[in-house]
């Protein structure tokens, strides 16, 4: 049978569910692996079945199997390295940026912390297949290693994994890039030609509006993910006492901010948020103690994951770009989907086509900070399309 090995290398800390001991994971859990996988092949098969989701569904399960149809594809036990789980938020006390984005996995000390898998480290996928592996497949891999990662929060940069080398009957058919220009080359290979600009993908898929950046690069990956963090806590919060932090605040939402007062004061509310877009559920929490929560109403659940993905890639030993990847697609199923809008007991419901709001996202990583003519990311770049 064809045989393919697919070693990873864990670039940041990853939160896991999977077989532990005290302070070690016992094995990673190849359905966790197959899960990542099934996701990354869907956003690249969009380009191939289009809005024939059906077909998409049935070749899917051919692939990687369903309740009706065996696999063709078997993922086996995980190979890997010794590591530690470290359940002490201390790697993180210094980096602002990255408790924001972890924001629920890094509780204060006072609180149960939550275990996490120390990076980097190795370990390796095996599978088998009952005839030639889909290339598609192969290249789902690929891009799991250049944009992607596993584990909770893995949207925001936890997690991020970078692959050391794909090989098929034991020969190397494929390594990552070490170098910028090979990783734009790699892309282009890759992924699918924009289409009708007009369009958007009924779920996260590499559409015609889907945009890679490069927010900058540095030799270390903590201070490069921290200042991605930071970035992003400025331009999203509100703040208290005109201030995020020991910075003030740029309030670049004060509507937002002044739309869930109104909820707070049983209001009427006729929109969601702007900061919806970046998914869902959100909680808003006001220093005069009230909140207010933001939740897609279900089906086909209570979350709306995030459009824009935070990866943090190494080129080389010494050397790591921080990537920004946006995925504009239909943001809640359902010909006429609504968010509702709870604040104490009342609850307002609004419309959950809020599509127009991903300028929202691009104006974070392609604008200013505000009140200044400084860009947010001085070495942005655009590296798809």
């Amino acid at each position: 049978m064809p045989k393919l090995e697919v070693t990873f290398q864990l670039v940041t800390p990853a939160f896991l569910e999977g077989f532990k001991t005290e302070k070690q994971y016992l094995r990673l859990r190849e359905t966790s692996i197959k899960g990542l996988m099934r996701f990354w092949w869907r956003a690249l098969a969009y380009a191939q079945y289009g809005d024939n989701i059906s077909q998409l569904h049935d070749r899917e399960a051919e692939v990687f199997g369903s309740t009706k149809h065996a696999a063709s594809v078997m993922f086996l036990p995980s190979e890997h390295e010794p590591l530690m789980v470290e359940d002490s938020p201390k790697l993180f006390e210094s980096y602002m940026g990255i408790k924001y984005l972890g924001y629920g996995l890094l509780p204060p000390s006072a609180k149960q912390p939550i275990p996490y898998i120390k990076a980097p480290w190795k370990f390796t996928i095996r599978l088998l297949s009952q005839k030639d592996f889909d290339p598609l497949l192969i290249d789902a891999f690929k891009i799991l290693g250049l944009m992607g990662g596993m584990g909770r929060r893995s949207r925001r940069g936890f997690g991020s994994l970078s692959i050391v080398d794909i090989k098929q009957q034991g020969k190397v058919l494929w390594q990552s890039p070490h170098t910028l220009t090979d990783l734009i080359r790699t892309l282009q290979e890759i992924l699918p030609k924009p289409g009708n600009p007009h369009s958007l993908p009924p779920y996260t898929a590499f559409g015609s509006q889907t945009a890679i950046y490069v927010l900058g690069h540095g030799p270390n990956v903590y201070k490069l993910w921290d200042e991605v963090g930071t970035q992003f806590q400025m331009y999203r919060s509100f703040g208290r006492n005109g201030r995020v932090g020991s910075k003030p605040a740029e309030r670049n939402f004060q509507d937002d901010h002044d739309l869930m007062q109104k909820a707070l004061s049983h209001q009427p509310i006729q929109h969601a948020p702007r900061r919806s877009i970046f998914g869902l559920p959100q909680n808003y929490r006001f220093s005069s103690g009230g909140s207010v929560s933001v939740i897609p109403k279900g089906p086909p659940g209570d979350r709306r994951a995030s459009p824009l993905i935070f990866h943090l890639h190494p080129l080389t030993s010494d050397e790591y770009i921080a990537l920004a990847s946006v995925f504009p697609a239909k943001f809640l199923p359902n010909e006429e989907p609504k968010i509702t809008i709870r604040a104490n007991n009342q609850t307002n419901l609004v419309s959950g086509s809020i599509e127009q709001e991903y300028s929202v996202i691009t104006n974070f990583i392609t604008g200013t900070i505000t009140n200044t003519q400084k860009s947010r990311f001085p070495e942005l770049r655009c590296i798809w399309p």
